[in-house]
């Protein structure tokens, strides 16, 4: 990039001058790992780990839902379409591609924290958990010469899987109730197709589902009145909810007060845009982004 500052414009109004502030240099995009192959890794030592902790994890996960069914009496025969899982991502991998919604085996809650590590929530049907145990089998088999493992792609970049818990879902920035009896207006993230099971499961738990909700491509918004424990019971018999958020700001602002201060709004906005006097304004003007300024 040329280091030749270019000729700043004659100007005759009073103007906030930013040119000491000029930094130039060559953009380069920050250094990532991400690939669409995955990591290059042992995959048979990998392979054979991923496959002990995804056993594990299911079991937990499965004595988990048998324990909240024998607990709660409404919730006797209420069949789990599956389970939940957490997933954790190499340093600097993305694992969003972990996931096979032809089996109905999908990614949820995806995070990423300050160290480049990816999180996320795996529903695992029972109907596909054999399937996604020969995945992770077929990635682990030994291969010769130049050839790549199996499921490569989506499965290298998997570090850890493990038992999920309310924490796996949870995308808000605020902590979760301390006080699991305390009552909470809970924003549930429902997969599309997943809202008949969802409030089926609710009404056996008698638990309160707003019949306010937001209809999105892939998720419809349903807002659900329960404490903490009888929210996890929900979440894990319903199987069909991506994340979780609080949902105690009421949307009231904005259907009924800002619909009727709109106009308002927007005659204030016109005239501060557009104001009356120009010429007493002092103008901010860049010389690297701008040719033409009104004021200038």
């Amino acid at each position: 990039m040329s280091n030749d500052r270019r000729e700043v414009p004659a100007h005759n109004l009073d103007h906030i001058r930013i040119e000491t502030f000029i930094r130039e240099g060559r953009y380069s995009p920050p250094p990532r790992s991400i690939s669409a192959e995955g990591l290059r890794r042992n995959n048979v030592s990998h392979g054979h780990a991923l496959s002990g902790q995804l056993s594990a994890a299911y079991a937990r996960a499965k004595s988990e839902i048998a324990a909240m069914r024998t607990d709660a009496r409404d919730a006797a025969d209420i069949e789990a379409p599956g389970v939940y899982l957490e997933l954790h991502s190499a340093q600097n991998a993305d694992i969003s591609d972990f996931q096979w919604e032809q089996k109905g085996i999908r990614i949820g809650a995806l995070k990423q924290n300050q160290a480049g590590v990816q999180s996320a929530a795996l529903l695992v049907p029972n109907q596909a958990s054999a399937f996604l145990e020969e995945k992770l089998t077929a990635y682990g088999r030994a291969v010769e010469g130049e050839r790549r493992p199996a499921n490569e792609a989506k499965v290298a970049n998997i570090q850890t899987i493990s038992e999920a818990t309310l924490q796996t879902l949870w995308t808000d920035l605020r902590a979760l109730p301390v006080d699991f009896d305390e009552l909470v207006w809970w924003e549930c993230w429902v997969w599309r197709g997943g809202e008949k099971r969802f409030h089926a499961a609710a009404q056996r738990l008698e638990i309160r589902v707003s019949d306010r909700h937001l209809i999105f491509p892939e998720v419809t918004l349903l807002p659900v009145y329960a404490n903490t424990s009888n929210f996890q019971r929900l979440l894990a018999l319903s199987g069909s909810v991506e994340q979780v958020r609080y949902a105690s700001d009421s949307p009231a602002f904005f259907t009924r007060t800002a619909k009727r201060e709109q106009p308002l709004w927007v005659e204030d906005l016109v005239a501060r845009v557009f104001p009356r006097r120009l010429k007493l304004l002092p103008s901010a003007c860049s010389t690297m982004a701008l040719r033409v300024h009104i004021l200038c």
